[in-house]
């Protein structure tokens, strides 16, 4: 009898931390989803959640090239008013809307088969171009651990996130990107299928933290499993918010 393929992934699930990080954030994702009303209503949901995340999603992006920005009462970096801010606003809206409902099966298809191609896609919608002194090696290392259908369901779609922004393929609008296909890469593997949780707020609640341990990435194991493990617990704690916007779209 053959046996199954291995997951590429499955080394790291040798650090304990890493691997509670990751049962946690599959507990949570799995509560989101068996909530009654996403299993009615899950189009409203994830259409809230989407939104939800490409706003946040424009003003971590918007921080990271204007660091002097300014921060809203919760100590989250706020929204620049007009100009760049409103372009990138609507940027983000393009975007994630390639995960609305009809329409998401189309993108995760791609994603599985031709994850590049998808990255394009996500690239144009976002206004960027690509950079030409990416590290072309390690992001074609990336893309084809995107296609392996053994990559573990809840790692892939933050070593995605991770890996581009630190290789920064599309200059200014890679952190967009980049967190556009970790939302992308979660329903791909069944993580987040529904594209419900917001992990994007709790990131732009942490940015600072967020940017250093992106950068960082690339930079040893202890660092890679650092931004794992931040970006994982980012998804655990967005179950709270995914859970109200299930209880707000119940009451309607």
């Amino acid at each position: 009898m053959p046996q199954p393929a291995p997951d590429p992934l499955a080394h790291l699930l040798g650090d304990s931390t890493l691997a509670d990080a990751v049962g946690r954030a599959r507990r949570a994702a799995w509560s989101v989803h068996r909530l009654p009303v996403n299993l009615r209503k899950g189009d409203i949901t994830s259409a809230e959640a989407l939104l939800r995340g490409a706003r946040a999603a424009a003003v971590i992006t918007l921080r990271g090239t204007l660091p002097a920005a300014g921060t809203d009462s919760g100590g989250a970096p706020a929204p620049a008013a007009g100009g760049a801010g409103d372009a990138l606003q609507r940027a983000a809206v393009d975007v994630y809307s390639l995960l609305a409902e009809g329409v998401r099966e189309k993108t995760v298809a791609t994603f599985r088969r031709a994850p590049g191609q998808l990255l394009a896609q996500l690239a144009v919608r976002a206004g960027a171009a690509p950079v030409p002194d990416c590290d072309p090696q390690r992001l074609a290392v990336l893309l084809r651990l995107c296609t392996n259908p053994h990559a573990h369901d809840v790692l892939l779609p933050v070593i995605v996130g991770g890996e581009l922004a630190c290789l920064a393929p599309f200059g200014p609008a890679t952190t967009l990107v980049a967190l556009a296909a970790t939302r992308v890469a979660a329903c791909a593997t069944g993580f987040d299928p529904q594209s419900l949780l917001v992990s994007e707020n709790q990131l732009l609640r942490q940015h600072d933290r967020y940017r250093q341990l992106a950068e960082n990435f690339a930079s040893g194991t202890a660092q890679t499993t650092a931004y794992l493990c931040f970006h994982l617990n980012a998804y655990t704690a967005s179950a709270d918010e995914a859970a109200g916007i299930a209880r707000s779209a119940g009451s309607k």
